[in-house]
């Protein structure tokens, strides 16, 4: 649960929560969404904010993180949120600063995005104690976002970034770890998608641009008696096209042609100033922007061919069409594909044929500039967000598979630990009660019945059958793309279950995953200074807000192991020679390396182990024979034995 996450992640005395500026207490009862977002919630309204406001229409929790870092000189951090229009709209404050930029030219440093994770998680924890989405739009966020592993991450790729004049060199290997961990891939152009897929096509997803159609709507019809205005809103920077707008000036003098937005690019005003009928009005508020536009008679996308563009796909043309303003572009691919089924999008790709669909624009009929009207009510941005949830609800379906023998209390904590701290939406829990007595088996079923509402799939055999066995049983119930073989004595942390699937996308050999614990064999085993009732208090902020971290491993002990659904039809279930349990997993492991796959220990996963608690429950004698005698089948299998050893690293020290 969040709320518990809240109280761990990095204990804080209260005076220092209160600097956080929280200001309400919001409904737990539904899914919030982070944007790391490219634009300041105040500067021109795009796409992060419109997709902000219409999923906050329909009951997401929005927080929006202003890229704009505000600086003061204390040594701490601090993080202050304002409401706007049911937005929590959140801004930074460090001895770092930066302005409000798009592309990322300047990147968080690594040594205070842990720091500002950090505070994210508080937040959510203490205002939104429920499931949540991380979206990142913009590279560099990742040195802040890489850290928030156990959420969904969510990429929405608006542009292809290494096409910017001004971006930092390393952009192309930040925005490949990015692609490699999200869970989500979101992009705005079929250009940018078929570049994601063609190595994520399974969480690669198109979600075009939109329009807010209520804001961007027809308020007046410009007289035909009334001077021609053709205009262009939006950036003015290296890729608008100067000489194109200049030729179109030249060729029609009794017309007017307005250019509203920020000029970055100082080329474009000095080579268009020489015109008298070329005007620009600057920045002008979104807000004023519709009056602004009652005048003209067309929409200008005067954009060079670069990469960039080409992987562009315009926000402006969804905005003029919304007005019933005709559209005239050069020949962008996400334009062109427009105007084959729709009268008034034209695009050219000559300084001829622009002037030409210019003279066609303003010749178009009323009824056709009302069906630009009716096709952008089709875009809008209320749309786009229900497509933008759908294209992230596919996450791959998990099972978790425990074994019971007896110790029901034990069995029940960790149950209860996977359903309140997994935060999944795509989760199959399946217990196997192997033969234990009857008052142990009724303390899980009485709770399944009672308070799980028969979420757990519940199966027992009438005894004993071993591990193997055992666990078979669940594997051949379990309809997950993972699984994940758990033992009763066992607890998990907050986050565990997207941190482990992050780490499979990000290693397409990796056949077995283990996490990190305080009682095993082998170098899974950390070290931790407080084993009691308060372990969680250490575990989680040592381990939950980790960048992915992951060691190699010869095996695995089964205690807790992921195993993706490809690997286990490949390699088999679990080996059954080995009766009641020893060798079993060192087995799968080998039979795993033996068809290519790694195996992995991850770092930054917790789970906690009581170790042996129902194996301590055959006695002694019983275990040391049971040792020899499938320690002898292993060998006889895979040669010598090797026993568990550990690999020093700063976790075990």
């Amino acid at each position: 649960m969040r709320f518990v996450y809240l109280l761990l992640v990095n204990p804080k005395s209260s005076h220092e929560f209160e600097n956080l500026s929280f200001r309400t207490r919001i409904d737990i009862n539904v899914k919030a969404f982070v944007f790391f977002s490219p634009i300041d919630w105040s500067y021109r309204k795009q796409r992060p904010q419109n997709l902000a406001i219409s999923l906050n229409k329909i009951g997401i929790v929005v927080f929006y993180i202003n890229p704009t870092i505000i600086y003061h000189s204390k040594k701490n951090i601090d993080i202050k949120i304002t409401r706007i229009d049911g937005i929590n709209v959140c801004t930074f404050y460090s001895n770092f600063y930066r302005n409000n930029y798009y592309v990322g030219v300047k990147e968080v440093p690594e040594e205070i995005g842990i720091d500002f994770a950090r505070l994210v998680e508080q937040m959510i924890a203490q205002l939104a104690n429920f499931s949540n989405v991380i979206v990142i739009q913009q590279p560099g966020w990742w040195s802040v976002v890489r850290y928030l592993q156990g959420n969904q991450l969510v990429f929405d790729c608006m542009d292809l970034h290494n096409g910017f004049d001004s971006i930092i060199s390393k952009v192309d290997e930040i925005e490949g770890q990015i692609d490699n961990q999200a869970d989500n891939i979101v992009v705005t152009s079929k250009y940018l998608l078929s570049l994601k897929e063609k190595v994520f096509p399974r969480k690669s997803a198109l979600v075009q641009n939109g329009v807010d159609c209520f804001h961007f709507r027809l308020l007046d019809q410009p007289s035909s008696k009334e001077k021609i205005v053709i205009g262009y809103f939006g950036a003015i920077a290296e890729w608008f096209d100067a000489e194109l707008v200049g030729k179109l000036a030249q060729n029609n003098p009794e017309f007017r042609f307005e250019i509203i937005g920020l000029v970055t690019d100082s080329r474009v005003a000095r080579d268009l100033s020489i015109y008298p009928n070329v005007f620009f009005l600057g920045e002008v508020p979104n807000s004023e922007l519709p009056s602004r536009i009652i005048k003209w008679r067309a929409g200008m996308i005067p954009f060079k061919l670069s990469p960039l563009i080409m992987a562009t796909n315009p926000v402006k043309m969804y905005e003029y069409a919304s007005c019933g303003l005709p559209t005239l572009a050069t020949d962008i691919p996400e334009v062109r594909a427009v105007s084959h089924s729709m009268t008034g999008v034209y695009v050219a790709s000559t300084e001829v044929d622009f002037q030409k669909n210019l003279e066609a624009a303003l010749q178009l009929p009323a009824e056709n500039r009302k069906l630009l009207r009716d096709w952008a009510q089709n875009h809008s941005w209320d749309h786009r967000a229900q497509e933008f949830l759908k294209s992230i609800q596919s996450s791959p379906r998990v099972s978790v598979i425990v074994l019971m023998w007896n110790q029901g209390l034990l069995t029940l904590n960790c149950l209860k630990s996977i359903y309140e701290r997994s935060d999944y939406n795509n989760l199959e829990v399946i217990l196997v009660d192997n033969g234990s007595e009857q008052a142990e088996s009724e303390i899980v079923t009485n709770w399944i019945t009672d308070y799980n509402l028969g979420q757990t799939i519940y199966c027992r055999n009438e005894e004993n059958i071993g591990f193997g066995a055992g666990n078979n049983v669940g594997l051949n119930l379990a309809t997950g793309e993972f699984i994940v073989v758990l033992n009763n004595d066992t607890e998990v942390t907050p986050g565990w279950i997207w941190r482990a699937l992050k780490h499979f996308s990000a290693n397409p050999k990796l056949g077995l995953l283990g996490p990190s614990t305080n009682n095993c064999g082998n170098e899974a085993r950390i070290k931790l200074r407080n084993e009691t009732g308060i372990w969680l208090q250490e575990a989680v902020p040592r381990f939950g807000l980790r960048a992915l971290k992951a060691i190699n491993s010869k095996s695995l002990a089964f205690f807790c192991v992921f195993i993706p659904r490809s690997v286990l039809d490949e390699v088999g279930f679990i080996s059954e020679e080995f009766g009641k349990g020893y060798f079993e997993d060192d087995d799968y492991c080998r039979r795993v390396e033996a068809a290519g796959y790694e195996i992995s220990i991850a770092r930054d996963i917790f789970v906690y182990h009581q170790m042996s608690a129902s194996f301590d429950l055959l006695g002694d004698l019983a275990k040391t024979e049971l040792f020899k005698k499938n320690k002898a089948i292993y060998e006889s299998k895979w040669g010598q034995w090797m026993p568990h050893t550990f690999k020093l690293d700063e976790d075990q020290i």
